[in-house]
């Protein structure tokens, strides 16, 4: 083999495992997206706690962290 030949070879053999690499780390960086999900918060209306909304008890627009709190907080305004 000549000179140009082995020069050739080493190139694309170069370039295959940079693309390799680049799809690894885009793979990553997909993961890393796919799990930093950002969730609302809301706050309990009756003890002030901070809970995720699909979590929370929701009426008349106000978030409670369970039904307890939401009875407790109705018996409690007039």
């Amino acid at each position: 083999m000549t000179l140009i030949h082995i020069l050739i070879t080493a190139l694309l053999i170069w370039l295959l495992l940079r693309m390799i690499r680049n799809r690894i780390n885009q793979s990553q960086i997909n993961k890393k997206n796919k799990q930093g999900h950002i969730e609302t918060v809301v706050r309990c209306q009756h003890c002030g706690l901070h809970i995720p909304k699909h979590e929370a008890v929701k009426t008349d627009n106000q978030y409670y962290c369970s039904q307890k709190h939401r009875q407790l907080h109705n018996e409690k305004e007039p």
